[in-house]
């Protein structure tokens, strides 16, 4: 369960730009670390959402996926397009429960994957800390639950790229600053996964890496709209006040005619930062 968004609601509209963005980089690592067989491996969604990752590594050809997350109704979703692999028993387990910690035996899996989850479990948006013990026991757990040679995959924001990287937060200047906060600096993220035991790390950084669907992401009146705004958790960080400030500039802008070239100047630094960071690394 998210700390700052509201899954319970958004769930009902999360699937309408979601999309499994580089599960095929993912497919290929995982290959390449382990050394084997899709169909023998057995994958751990944490944080699943309504598992479009999931569905996508089955599709692939995994052999066994497991998964978890804080919201009954993303999972009902998630019951509901993965009903075929679960009939198939391709899906060994799909239950409710919170991160941080991992309800599951030492060396239980090949792949444990956090998929932009991790900047959900702590609380420190408000005080200005640097401090992420939720995300850091998200890890230790991940190490645990790992099997001899098996691969944690972990989807992240670095905070540069929660400050320029969406052309929508310059809308929101205060939750914007926020949700920076909630994003763990790439550096010490680096640092505690390799602290904790884990090796071997490599990560790809690409432009469009957010797993929400370029076509809905450049919709420049998207900022109007409630569904639209629940395809991103940092909208759950805007208040009341900041909103209608943020609908008001939108309006106007629109009116002028001047909304698309915002846009486009607000966009550009994606294409060179990318969205998100996807961090692979193996244990021992």
């Amino acid at each position: 369960m998210s700390l700052y968004n509201n899954y319970e609601k958004a769930s009902n509209n999360y699937d309408m730009g979601r999309t499994p963005s580089g599960a095929d980089i993912q497919i290929g690592m995982l290959q390449g670390y382990l050394k084997k067989p899709l169909q023998d491996m057995h994958v751990l969604d944490a944080g699943c959402g309504t598992g479009n990752y999931s569905k996508a590594l089955l599709e692939a050809g995994v052999g066994k996926v497991s998964m978890l997350d804080g919201s009954d109704g993303m999972l009902s979703r998630a019951k509901a397009k993965l009903q075929n692999f679960i009939d198939s028993k391709n899906i060994v387990d799909i239950r409710k429960h919170l991160l941080p910690t991992l309800p599951f035996e030492d060396d239980t899996f090949d792949v444990v994957m956090f998929m932009l989850v991790l900047h959900h479990i702590d609380s420190q948006c408000d005080s200005g800390s640097l401090e992420y013990p939720n995300c850091f026991k998200a890890i230790h757990e991940a190490l645990r639950v790992l099997k001899p040679g098996g691969v944690l995959v972990a989807d992240v924001h670095s905070q540069e790229q929660a400050e320029k990287s969406y052309w929508f937060y310059n809308l929101f200047p205060k939750a914007a600053a926020k949700f920076k906060r909630k994003c763990i600096p790439e550096g010490l993220f680096i640092d505690e996964i390799t602290k904790t035991g884990f090796s071997n790390l490599s990560y790809v950084t690409r432009p469009d890496s957010s797993g929400i669907s370029a076509e809905i992401l450049s919709n420049i009146e998207g900022p109007l709209s409630e569904e639209w705004r629940q395809l991103d958790s940092a909208w759950g960080l805007v208040d009341e006040e900041e909103l209608k400030e943020v609908i008001a500039n939108v309006e106007k802008m629109k009116q002028e005619g001047t909304l698309q070239q915002y846009y486009e100047e607000a966009d550009s630094t994606r294409r060179r930062i990318g969205q998100t960071i996807t961090v692979f690394a193996q244990k021992p």
